[in-house]
């Protein structure tokens, strides 16, 4: 009896690896491929119909590719599951042609790991310790080999295998922690590989304002909206606020432990997964977390809702004597995400504090008693642009010459990112090892002038004209000095 329990903790383990870890690695492997080799020519992919209605006329012609047209045309890569993303990724006229060999053979051997699963363990519903670790290795060969992180593997992995007295240990440190002032976990929304700007003052705002909204309040649920338009950073903004969240002591106000969550509200899919990851993490119990997931009769809808009630047996547990965050993070429309998260007023997420970060700044409730609005359309605060501007491109100039380049950028994260790194990368060059900031300001004007006059459709017109130039000209000139972009 007890081997049979292990071994289909195994095959919970190994498919949950595939449909999660797996899938959410080969969405990276399609986007890095995609804007490689078309974000000039047909625009970065962004998730939306805009670049899936180009990889939709691509492949329309392929008749292999008629059960995904659709899910193509969507452009929402969290919609598309394992079949879907090898087919785009190996079989796609957009990019078989184009895959280097190490990408393509190790995405196949992912396609077929998955399809020799399916079929000899699917039925049985089990899996030898022998098989899963074998498959398991290969998986995280196939990641590294792919330049994946294999954290997500690691933690799935870890949070089926651990045997009874680990679980036990689990709940007891729950109780202990409780009455520390430690942080328990910390889940922070994906670091982005470009470097992040230290922005200390809207931090400290942010921080101060979650303080004095659970203060005043008494520990009764809250809500704060980051909103801001794209590329302001609200994202990378939650994640500073969530890392000082957990570690700085003033955070123990309530004299309870703290931990960090947060959820992804891209879909519906990403956030029950991360209700899921949540769960596991409050040491809910596995089987019945793990029953909820597997039904095929219950809608995702459901399936949400019971992992959240799991969630508040978890913090009834402890008596709600935790302070937390939980950051809500990717959301494209706030009105299909709100009824999934804790509720205000609702006493079971006592001692909780959600932070929001969307783009929908129109959908953003006004500020009350229990929730407060903060805009960062505005971009950072000037000295902290210059600064991060000196810090990324090794240039520093006097500061009314860098202040220039801020205003110009619209003090906008992601536009001095890209600026700080396409001044760097210049400079590299024994031809222009003397560029300056007021040659940049000459590129980025001559390069708005050239892309005003293409035809709107070729302009992606989520983000505005200035930034659309700032992040094109470093990607076209790295393409332009490196073949192997």
């Amino acid at each position: 009896m007890l081997l049979t329990r292990r071994e289909r903790r195994n095959y919970n383990c190994i498919m949950e690896i595939m449909n999660v870890a797996v899938c959410e690695g080969l969405r990276e492997i399609f986007k890095q491929e995609w804007n490689k080799h078309y974000g000039i020519s047909k625009g970065l992919w962004d998730d939306t119909p805009l670049t899936g209605n180009e990889l939709y006329n691509m492949e329309r012609p392929r008749s292999a590719a008629k059960s995904y047209l659709h899910l193509f045309k969507s452009g929402k890569r969290s919609d598309w599951d394992c079949s879907a993303l090898t087919d785009a990724i190996l079989y796609s006229k957009a990019l078989k042609m184009h895959l280097a060999p190490h990408v393509s053979n190790k995405v196949d051997e992912l396609r077929d790991l998955r399809n020799k699963l399916i079929h000899y363990f699917g039925s049985q519903h089990k899996m030898s310790d022998v098989a899963f670790d074998n498959a398991y290795k290969k998986v995280v060969n196939c990641f590294n080999v792919l330049l994946l992180s294999t954290a997500d593997i690691q933690r799935i992995k870890n949070s089926w295998r651990g045997n009874h007295v680990t679980r036990l240990w689990g709940m007891c440190a729950l109780y202990i922690l409780a009455t520390q002032n430690k942080a328990l976990f910390k889940v922070l929304p994906r670091k982005p590989v470009h470097l992040v700007a230290n922005r200390n003052t809207a931090v400290k705002t942010i921080l101060e304002e979650l303080h004095n909204l659970s203060s005043r309040n008494d520990r009764a649920l809250t809500y704060l909206y980051v909103s801001g338009k794209p590329g302001s950073g609200t994202s990378q903004l939650a994640r500073l606020v969530g890392e000082q969240y957990a570690t700085t002591t003033t955070f123990g106000w309530f004299g309870g432990t703290t931990f960090v969550m947060t959820l992804n509200g891209r879909s519906l899919r990403h956030i029950l997964n991360s209700y899921v990851d949540f769960a596991h993490r409050m040491k809910c119990n596995k089987s019945i977390i793990a029953n909820i997931v597997d039904s095929d009769e219950t809608r995702t809808v459901m399936k949400v809702e019971s992992v959240q009630k799991e969630i508040v047996k978890a913090l009834k547990v402890v008596n709600n004597d935790y302070t937390w965050l939980l950051i809500v993070d990717n959301v494209v429309k706030l009105s299909k995400v709100s009824s999934f998260l804790p509720q205000l007023e609702d006493e079971d997420w006592t001692g909780g504090q959600v932070l929001i970060a969307t783009q929908d700044i129109s959908s953003v409730s006004s500020n009350s008693s229990l929730t407060v609005r903060i805009s960062v359309s505005q971009g950072m605060d000037p000295a902290e642009s210059c600064k991060f501007l000196i810090d990324l491109s090794g240039h520093a100039v006097v500061e009314n010459q860098l202040l220039n380049v801020a205003k110009e950028l619209d003090y906008q994260p992601l536009a001095l990112a890209y600026a700080a790194f396409y001044v760097k990368q210049r400079r590299k060059s024994t031809a222009s090892a003397k560029f300056a900031w007021e040659d940049y300001l000459k590129n980025l004007d001559e390069g708005k002038r050239n892309f005003t006059e293409k035809k709107p459709n070729e302009i992606n017109d989520t983000y505005s004209l200035t930034m659309y130039t700032a992040v094109l000209l470093a990607i076209s000139y790295i393409l332009s000095v490196d073949q192997s972009y």
